[in-house]
Protein backbone atom coordinates (compact mmCIF):
# COMPACT_ATOMS: atom_id res chain seq x y z
CA UNK A 1 0.00 0.00 0.00
CA UNK A 2 3.04 2.46 0.55
CA UNK A 3 4.29 1.67 -2.74
CA UNK A 4 1.18 2.63 -4.20
CA UNK A 5 1.09 6.23 -2.17
CA UNK A 6 4.15 7.04 -2.74
CA UNK A 7 3.74 6.30 -6.94
CA UNK A 8 0.86 9.04 -6.19
CA UNK A 9 3.17 11.18 -4.19
CA UNK A 10 5.94 10.98 -6.89
CA UNK A 11 2.95 11.91 -9.47
CA UNK A 12 1.40 14.92 -7.61
CA UNK A 13 5.39 16.04 -7.60
CA UNK A 14 5.92 16.06 -11.12
CA UNK A 15 2.79 17.61 -12.11
CA UNK A 16 3.15 20.29 -9.36
CA UNK A 17 6.72 20.96 -10.44
CA UNK A 18 5.50 21.24 -13.90
CA UNK A 19 3.13 24.02 -12.67
CA UNK A 20 5.63 25.82 -11.01
CA UNK A 21 7.90 25.89 -13.29
CA UNK A 22 6.21 27.20 -15.83
CA UNK A 23 4.99 29.94 -13.07
CA UNK A 24 8.31 31.04 -12.69
CA UNK A 25 9.54 31.41 -15.97
CA UNK A 26 6.26 33.87 -16.28
CA UNK A 27 7.28 35.48 -13.07
CA UNK A 28 10.75 35.80 -13.41
CA UNK A 29 10.99 38.53 -16.39
CA UNK A 30 8.81 40.65 -13.96
CA UNK A 31 10.56 40.51 -11.05
CA UNK A 32 14.27 40.01 -12.21
CA UNK A 33 14.50 44.10 -12.54
CA UNK A 34 13.94 44.39 -8.21
CA UNK A 35 14.60 40.97 -7.22
CA UNK A 36 18.02 40.11 -8.78
CA UNK A 37 18.78 37.75 -5.94
CA UNK A 38 15.46 35.82 -7.24
CA UNK A 39 14.35 35.23 -3.65
CA UNK A 40 10.47 35.65 -4.34
CA UNK A 41 11.26 32.77 -6.40
CA UNK A 42 12.83 31.06 -3.96
CA UNK A 43 10.22 31.89 -1.42
CA UNK A 44 7.20 30.57 -3.89
CA UNK A 45 9.43 27.04 -4.62
CA UNK A 46 9.56 27.06 -0.66
CA UNK A 47 5.86 27.14 -0.22
CA UNK A 48 5.84 24.50 -2.69
CA UNK A 49 8.25 22.64 -1.31
CA UNK A 50 7.00 22.63 2.45
CA UNK A 51 3.37 21.87 1.19
CA UNK A 52 4.96 18.06 0.63
CA UNK A 53 5.49 17.61 4.47
CA UNK A 54 2.23 19.44 5.12
CA UNK A 55 0.12 17.81 3.00
CA UNK A 56 0.47 14.52 4.91
CA UNK A 57 -0.98 14.79 9.25
CA UNK A 58 0.85 11.93 10.10
CA UNK A 59 4.07 14.14 9.51
CA UNK A 60 4.52 15.77 12.13
CA UNK A 61 7.74 18.40 11.85
CA UNK A 62 8.92 21.12 14.35
CA UNK A 63 10.94 23.68 13.51
CA UNK A 64 13.15 25.71 16.36
CA UNK A 65 14.20 29.06 15.76
CA UNK A 66 17.30 30.72 18.03
CA UNK A 67 16.85 34.07 18.66
CA UNK A 68 19.72 35.05 17.37
CA UNK A 69 18.41 34.49 13.65
CA UNK A 70 18.37 37.30 11.74
CA UNK A 71 16.01 37.24 8.64
CA UNK A 72 18.42 40.40 7.10
CA UNK A 73 21.82 38.91 7.41
CA UNK A 74 23.00 36.59 4.97
CA UNK A 75 24.43 33.23 6.08
CA UNK A 76 26.32 29.95 5.07
CA UNK A 77 23.50 27.32 6.12
CA UNK A 78 25.09 24.03 6.98
CA UNK A 79 22.83 21.08 7.78
CA UNK A 80 23.52 17.35 8.95
CA UNK A 81 22.16 15.10 5.88
CA UNK A 82 19.31 12.16 6.47
CA UNK A 83 17.25 11.55 3.66
CA UNK A 84 16.25 13.64 0.23
CA UNK A 85 13.34 14.24 2.43
CA UNK A 86 15.62 17.64 4.19
CA UNK A 87 15.27 19.36 0.91
CA UNK A 88 11.53 19.71 1.43
CA UNK A 89 11.89 20.08 5.24
CA UNK A 90 14.32 23.06 5.35
CA UNK A 91 11.85 24.77 3.04
CA UNK A 92 9.89 25.67 5.77
CA UNK A 93 12.84 28.08 7.14
CA UNK A 94 12.84 31.67 6.85
CA UNK A 95 15.13 32.71 5.30
CA UNK A 96 15.87 32.97 1.57
CA UNK A 97 19.13 31.05 0.14
CA UNK A 98 20.83 29.30 -2.74
CA UNK A 99 21.16 25.41 -2.70
CA UNK A 100 24.22 23.84 -3.63
CA UNK A 101 22.76 20.28 -5.02
CA UNK A 102 24.39 17.72 -6.66
CA UNK A 103 24.63 18.43 -10.74
CA UNK A 104 22.70 14.97 -11.53
CA UNK A 105 19.57 16.77 -9.57
CA UNK A 106 19.39 19.26 -12.42
CA UNK A 107 18.88 17.13 -14.88
CA UNK A 108 15.26 15.86 -13.71
CA UNK A 109 12.85 17.25 -15.67
CA UNK A 110 10.66 20.13 -14.24
CA UNK A 111 12.09 19.84 -10.48
CA UNK A 112 15.54 20.57 -12.20
CA UNK A 113 14.69 22.79 -14.81
CA UNK A 114 13.14 25.05 -11.73
CA UNK A 115 16.40 24.94 -9.84
CA UNK A 116 18.32 26.43 -12.89
CA UNK A 117 15.74 28.91 -12.86
CA UNK A 118 16.78 29.85 -9.39
CA UNK A 119 20.09 29.98 -9.98
CA UNK A 120 21.10 27.05 -7.50
CA UNK A 121 24.67 26.27 -7.54
CA UNK A 122 25.52 22.48 -9.23
CA UNK A 123 28.50 20.72 -8.32
CA UNK A 124 29.88 17.86 -10.16
CA UNK A 125 31.33 15.62 -7.42
CA UNK A 126 34.90 14.57 -7.91
CA UNK A 127 35.57 16.83 -10.07
CA UNK A 128 38.01 19.39 -9.00
CA UNK A 129 37.23 22.02 -11.57
CA UNK A 130 33.12 21.76 -10.64
CA UNK A 131 34.16 22.76 -7.06
CA UNK A 132 36.60 25.37 -8.02
CA UNK A 133 33.51 26.53 -10.01
CA UNK A 134 31.42 26.50 -7.20
CA UNK A 135 32.99 28.08 -4.11
CA UNK A 136 33.50 31.13 -7.13
CA UNK A 137 30.01 31.24 -7.36
CA UNK A 138 29.20 30.58 -3.62
CA UNK A 139 31.40 33.91 -2.80
CA UNK A 140 29.65 35.78 -6.02
CA UNK A 141 26.00 35.44 -4.31
CA UNK A 142 27.62 35.76 -0.37
CA UNK A 143 29.41 38.79 -1.22
CA UNK A 144 25.69 40.23 -3.34
CA UNK A 145 24.23 39.43 0.36
CA UNK A 146 22.09 35.60 -0.64
CA UNK A 147 22.50 32.68 1.88
CA UNK A 148 23.79 29.40 0.47
CA UNK A 149 22.74 26.35 2.21
CA UNK A 150 25.15 22.84 1.74
CA UNK A 151 24.90 20.06 3.42
CA UNK A 152 28.07 19.49 5.45
CA UNK A 153 28.60 15.72 5.57
CA UNK A 154 28.84 16.01 1.56
CA UNK A 155 26.16 13.15 0.98
CA UNK A 156 23.17 11.73 3.20
CA UNK A 157 24.24 9.67 6.06
CA UNK A 158 23.57 5.74 5.76
CA UNK A 159 22.96 5.37 9.14
CA UNK A 160 21.44 8.50 10.42
CA UNK A 161 24.14 9.62 12.36
CA UNK A 162 25.75 12.83 11.85
CA UNK A 163 29.23 12.29 9.99
CA UNK A 164 32.48 14.58 10.03
CA UNK A 165 32.18 17.77 8.37
CA UNK A 166 33.74 18.87 5.14
CA UNK A 167 35.68 21.97 5.28
CA UNK A 168 34.34 24.03 2.46
CA UNK A 169 31.58 25.41 4.09
CA UNK A 170 32.96 27.29 6.80
CA UNK A 171 36.07 28.53 4.36
CA UNK A 172 33.59 30.48 2.49
CA UNK A 173 32.16 31.80 5.76
CA UNK A 174 35.95 32.98 6.76
CA UNK A 175 36.54 34.27 3.39
CA UNK A 176 33.36 36.28 2.97
CA UNK A 177 33.18 37.34 6.54
CA UNK A 178 29.92 35.80 6.75
CA UNK A 179 28.15 34.03 10.27
CA UNK A 180 27.58 30.03 9.29
CA UNK A 181 24.12 28.86 10.45
CA UNK A 182 24.43 25.24 11.82
CA UNK A 183 20.79 23.21 11.40
CA UNK A 184 19.92 19.74 12.87
CA UNK A 185 17.92 17.74 11.38
CA UNK A 186 16.13 14.59 12.69
CA UNK A 187 13.15 12.39 12.10
CA UNK A 188 13.36 12.37 8.27
CA UNK A 189 15.11 9.05 7.55
CA UNK A 190 12.30 7.96 9.26
CA UNK A 191 10.50 9.01 5.84
CA UNK A 192 12.21 7.42 3.32
CA UNK A 193 16.29 6.35 3.74
CA UNK A 194 18.42 6.24 1.20
CA UNK A 195 18.53 4.20 -1.70
CA UNK A 196 14.68 3.57 -0.83
CA UNK A 197 12.17 3.43 -3.20
CA UNK A 198 8.83 4.12 -0.50
CA UNK A 199 7.77 6.53 1.50
CA UNK A 200 6.78 5.99 5.18
CA UNK A 201 4.17 8.21 6.02
CA UNK A 202 3.99 7.99 9.50
CA UNK A 203 7.00 10.23 10.92
CA UNK A 204 8.53 13.06 13.51
CA UNK A 205 10.63 15.38 12.04
CA UNK A 206 12.78 17.78 14.38
CA UNK A 207 14.37 21.03 12.50
CA UNK A 208 16.59 22.86 15.18
CA UNK A 209 18.48 26.01 13.99
CA UNK A 210 20.85 26.64 16.33
CA UNK A 211 22.85 29.77 17.09
CA UNK A 212 24.92 31.62 14.41
CA UNK A 213 28.88 31.00 14.77
CA UNK A 214 31.10 34.11 13.19
CA UNK A 215 34.03 33.92 11.84
CA UNK A 216 35.90 36.90 14.20
CA UNK A 217 35.04 34.91 17.43
CA UNK A 218 37.49 32.15 15.88
CA UNK A 219 40.16 34.28 14.07
CA UNK A 220 38.57 33.41 10.53
CA UNK A 221 39.92 29.95 11.28
CA UNK A 222 37.50 28.09 8.80
CA UNK A 223 38.74 24.25 10.72
CA UNK A 224 38.19 25.71 14.26
CA UNK A 225 34.49 26.75 13.12
CA UNK A 226 34.34 23.89 11.39
CA UNK A 227 34.51 21.60 14.83
CA UNK A 228 32.78 24.33 16.97
CA UNK A 229 30.02 23.44 14.59
CA UNK A 230 30.17 19.72 14.91
CA UNK A 231 30.52 19.78 18.52
CA UNK A 232 27.10 21.78 18.94
CA UNK A 233 25.76 19.67 16.40
CA UNK A 234 26.69 16.59 18.82
CA UNK A 235 26.10 18.01 22.11
CA UNK A 236 22.33 18.42 19.95
CA UNK A 237 19.71 16.50 21.85
CA UNK A 238 18.84 13.45 19.65
CA UNK A 239 17.69 10.24 19.75
CA UNK A 240 20.54 8.23 18.46
CA UNK A 241 23.89 9.22 18.76
CA UNK A 242 27.41 7.76 18.14
CA UNK A 243 29.17 8.28 20.93
CA UNK A 244 32.67 7.12 19.79
CA UNK A 245 32.72 9.78 16.93
CA UNK A 246 31.42 12.44 18.81
CA UNK A 247 33.79 11.68 21.86
CA UNK A 248 36.79 11.83 18.98
CA UNK A 249 35.17 15.37 17.61
CA UNK A 250 35.21 16.54 21.72
CA UNK A 251 38.40 15.37 21.98
CA UNK A 252 39.62 17.23 18.94
CA UNK A 253 38.00 20.00 20.25
CA UNK A 254 39.80 20.13 23.33
CA UNK A 255 43.43 19.76 21.50
CA UNK A 256 42.56 23.33 20.23
CA UNK A 257 40.94 24.79 23.27
CA UNK A 258 44.55 24.39 24.65
CA UNK A 259 45.76 26.76 22.39
CA UNK A 260 45.63 30.41 23.86
CA UNK A 261 44.23 33.51 22.45
CA UNK A 262 40.83 34.50 20.29
CA UNK A 263 39.04 30.96 18.17
CA UNK A 264 39.73 28.00 21.27
CA UNK A 265 36.68 26.28 21.35
CA UNK A 266 34.94 25.59 24.26
CA UNK A 267 34.55 21.71 24.96
CA UNK A 268 31.01 22.21 27.11
CA UNK A 269 28.83 23.71 24.44
CA UNK A 270 26.69 26.53 26.13
CA UNK A 271 23.18 25.93 26.17
CA UNK A 272 20.98 27.30 23.75
CA UNK A 273 19.04 30.25 24.22
CA UNK A 274 14.84 30.19 24.69
CA UNK A 275 13.89 29.30 20.88
CA UNK A 276 10.73 29.67 19.11
CA UNK A 277 8.64 26.51 17.90
CA UNK A 278 7.29 26.11 14.54
CA UNK A 279 4.85 23.06 14.74
CA UNK A 280 3.19 21.71 12.48
CA UNK A 281 -0.83 22.33 12.78
CA UNK A 282 -1.37 18.96 10.50
CA UNK A 283 -0.66 16.92 13.83
CA UNK A 284 -3.59 18.71 15.23
CA UNK A 285 -7.20 19.00 15.07
CA UNK A 286 -9.46 17.56 12.86
CA UNK A 287 -9.14 17.00 8.97
CA UNK A 288 -11.37 19.63 8.30
CA UNK A 289 -8.85 22.16 10.48
CA UNK A 290 -6.01 20.91 8.57
CA UNK A 291 -7.11 21.24 4.94
CA UNK A 292 -8.52 24.51 6.01
CA UNK A 293 -4.51 25.45 7.14
CA UNK A 294 -3.50 23.96 3.82
CA UNK A 295 -5.35 26.26 1.69
CA UNK A 296 -4.34 29.49 3.63
CA UNK A 297 -1.24 28.51 3.28
CA UNK A 298 -1.66 27.81 -0.35
CA UNK A 299 -3.37 30.80 -1.10
CA UNK A 300 -2.65 33.43 1.29
CA UNK A 301 1.16 33.06 2.04
CA UNK A 302 4.14 35.13 0.52
CA UNK A 303 6.75 32.65 2.47
CA UNK A 304 6.99 30.12 5.11
CA UNK A 305 7.16 32.46 7.52
CA UNK A 306 4.35 31.11 10.35
CA UNK A 307 1.34 33.45 9.65
CA UNK A 308 -1.82 31.24 9.01
CA UNK A 309 0.81 28.04 8.71
CA UNK A 310 2.87 27.49 11.48
CA UNK A 311 2.24 27.78 15.05
CA UNK A 312 4.89 30.01 17.00
CA UNK A 313 5.18 29.20 20.26
CA UNK A 314 7.40 31.56 22.24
Amino acid sequence: MNRIISLCYALYFFLTAAVLYLVSLIILPLSLPFDERREFLHRLASIWGFHFIQLNPWWNCNISLCDGLDRKQNYVIVANHQSMADIFVLSGIPVAFKWVSKKSLFKIPFFGWLMYVNEYIPIERGDRNSIKLLMNNCRKWLLRGASIAMFAEGTRSPDGEIKEFKNGPFRLAADCNVPVLPIVIEGTRDIIRKHGRAFNFNANISVRVLEPVHPKDFNNDASRMRLHVQQKNDASPREDKSKKSSAHRHAKCKQLNSRKGPGSIKTKAAPETTSRLLKNPFSQGSTLSWQMTLSRFLFHSTRPKGVGVLRIRL
